[in-house]
């Protein structure tokens, strides 16, 4: 839904009607005082997406033992090295085939490290990823939009209409879309 604001003549009817609250009326000018604030927290925001970045970035990859478990082959060399340090007494059947390729348990170990090596890389991106989101939608909610004519809330309008019922543009709309237009 949206009011057609080059139409609009601020009656607020549609303000009053809409039984959800989701005509969200014109903002007033920011007085110059806040308006400085708003510029100097914007620019301090815009500075902290990198912060931000790397700090998610430093996070994620220091998890990298946890989420490098998903892995099967680290899971498998977890297992080996816990047999072989006598931690776990019983062996499990993908310990016995790992034992029975005949592979050197050293390289398992070697392609664990790589495989953690990689989850680390990944959890460095994820996690620079994630920080300049939040910097980002940090950025969009300190932006100060000004709002010259009604809007319809996007999250509060179910599109009942009654908006356009007790508009007085739309009905000097309606009456000319029922006027003929000699065309045959």
């Amino acid at each position: 839904m949206t009011i057609t604001p080059d139409e609009c003549v601020q009656c607020k009817l549609c303000e009053d009607t809409c039984p959800f609250g989701a005509i969200r009326e014109p903002a007033a000018e920011w007085p110059a005082q806040d308006y400085n604030t708003a510029k100097k927290r914007l620019a301090l925001l815009i500075l902290l997406v990198p912060l931000l970045m790397l700090a998610g970035g430093w996070m994620t990859a220091g998890i990298k033992h946890m989420t490098a478990r998903m892995h099967e082959t680290v899971r498998l060399a977890e297992r080996i090295h816990a047999e072989e340090t006598g931690q776990v007494a019983d062996s499990t059947d993908a310990s016995a085939a790992f034992r029975a390729t005949g592979k050197a348990i050293e390289e398992l170990y070697d392609e664990a490290e790589g495989i953690r090596a990689q989850f680390g890389t990944g959890g460095w991106i994820f996690g620079a990823f994630v920080g300049f989101v939040v910097g980002i939608k940090l950025i969009g909610l300190s932006v100060w939009r000004q709002r010259t004519d009604y809007e319809a809330s996007r999250a509060s309008c179910l599109g009942c209409g009654r908006c356009y019922k007790y508009c007085p543009r739309e009905h000097v709309r309606l009456e000319k879309l029922k006027e003929p237009t000699g065309k045959l």
